[in-house]
């Protein structure tokens, strides 16, 4: 499941420090996205990112992992680095790197690295817009993300409601993945107790 590092003890050392880390002020989640009103498929992702004061510990986050650094400054406290990246593809392959050693975290990991790997992706398929013909991933009434969200700014989309291009994913897809993101929203829920085997 899990990439091996066996014979490169340093590069073991370095993910087990990333993912002690990790456990401690990382975060993983998948976002649930409904950008448009009565959208028949709400986009889920997973995402990843760990906040820290230490810029030099942040920076060795990207530099081996690639991602994005922010800098987060509140009003009377420290700047805040925070590192991450999202995605079914890149999340997987860093949590695979840190999974053998991750304690706090495991579970979450274990499902992200399920929602990335046994959703049934290839059934959104893109076809062509109805408004600006690019061929795209359709997410409300015919029209591609873009064009769905200038229609919605400029208060028009009612009239590419008559268009019922836009194909539900299978309940059982949708339901799987609504439940695999609950759990991983009540793993993450402030207060819950963390625990380790």
């Amino acid at each position: 499941m899990y990439k091996s590092v066996k014979g490169n003890q340093r590069q073991a050392v370095l993910y087990a420090y990333f993912a002690g880390l990790f456990d401690g002020e990382g975060t993983i989640r998948i976002n649930k996205v409904s950008t448009i009103k009565d959208c028949l498929n709400p986009r889920y992702a997973p995402a990843i990112s760990i906040g820290m004061s230490d810029e030099k510990i942040m920076n060795l986050f990207v530099k081996t992992f690639g991602g994005k650094l922010r800098i987060e400054r509140v009003l009377n406290r420290k700047v805040m680095y925070r590192w991450g990246t999202s995605g079914r593809k890149i999340v997987p392959l860093f949590l695979e790197k840190l999974l053998p050693y991750l304690q706090v975290k495991k579970e979450q990991a274990n499902l992200a690295i399920e929602f990335c790997e046994k959703g049934k992706w290839h059934r959104e398929k893109k076809t062509n817009c109805l408004k600006c013909r690019n061929n795209s991933l359709i997410t409300a009434y015919g029209l591609c993300g873009t064009c769905a969200m200038q229609e919605r700014r400029a208060n028009t989309l009612y009239k590419w409601k008559k268009n019922k291009q836009v194909k539900s994913l299978p309940i059982q897809e949708l339901q799987w993945r609504e439940r695999i993101f609950q759990k991983v929203k009540k793993l993450n829920a402030v207060g819950a107790a963390a625990t380790t085997k």
